[in-house]
């Protein structure tokens, strides 16, 4: 729509009150296409940033670049389920927007660092069992903190979304969207990536390599006399 001066909003106030009364304005903000470019650069930058910086932080204490990745991709996965969210409940994408993907980078990365830390541990101990049966030992035992952790999370945003007012309800929606599909996504994401890549680097090693052709044997000189 259009941009409306204070005159124009105090227009439709009075006709939205004389047609339903009790309208009451809470915020009345204007967003320009320069604004708009900019919150999306913002946002853009941040994530990447944030992603980047988990990259190098779980390569660090992992030593293993598939420990990242893998924990990379199961953020991406926790980032657009929040971002559908807002699209399909269409609901308004402001600067708390950036502090929710942000929030959310943290939070999963946290969760998803105790479950892989838990496997490292388990695969460590040269256990007699298969990798995907270590991964799930190792799930079942961090489970219960995941979930406990999580749901108090839950608890904590929910009182602040009917408590704390109409400004903050977009802010607690993502937050608990986002914990939510990050307690999922640590569990059910990133350690069944673990376990594709773990198995398919074993298919790699065990896969025998081209046979060479064996070289005729080299004609051997027959000395003769006369």
């Amino acid at each position: 729509t259009e941009h409306l001066d204070e005159p124009q909003t105090a227009n439709v106030m009075t006709a939205l009150r004389n047609r339903f009364g009790g309208v009451e304005l809470l915020l009345a903000e204007r967003v320009g296409p320069k604004i708009g470019r900019e919150l999306r650069n913002q946002a853009i930058l941040a994530v990447a940033g944030g992603l980047l910086l988990q990259v190098l932080y779980i390569s660090w204490r992992f030593r293993s670049l598939r420990f990242a990745l893998t924990a990379d991709v199961a953020l991406l996965h926790d980032l657009l389920v929040v971002t559908g969210l807002y699209a399909l409940t269409r609901r308004q994408v402001d600067s708390s927007f950036v502090a929710v993907l942000l929030t959310v980078v943290g939070y999963s990365i946290n969760d998803t660092v105790v479950v892989f830390d838990r496997i490292r541990e388990i695969t460590g101990q040269r256990i007699r069992a298969t990798y995907p049966d270590l991964v799930n030992r190792s799930i079942l035992e961090v489970l219960t903190r995941s979930l406990t952790t999580g749901s108090g999370a839950i608890m904590a945003i929910t009182a602040i979304y009917f408590l704390g007012g109409v400004t903050i309800r977009n802010f607690a929606f993502g937050l608990a969207a986002g914990v939510i599909t990050g307690t999922y996504s640590s569990i059910f994401v990133a350690s069944a990536l673990l376990v594709d890549w773990h198995l398919l680097t074993e298919r790699r090693a065990r896969r025998p390599g081209p046979v060479k052709a064996a070289e005729p044997p080299a004609p051997q000189a027959v000395a003769g006399g006369r």
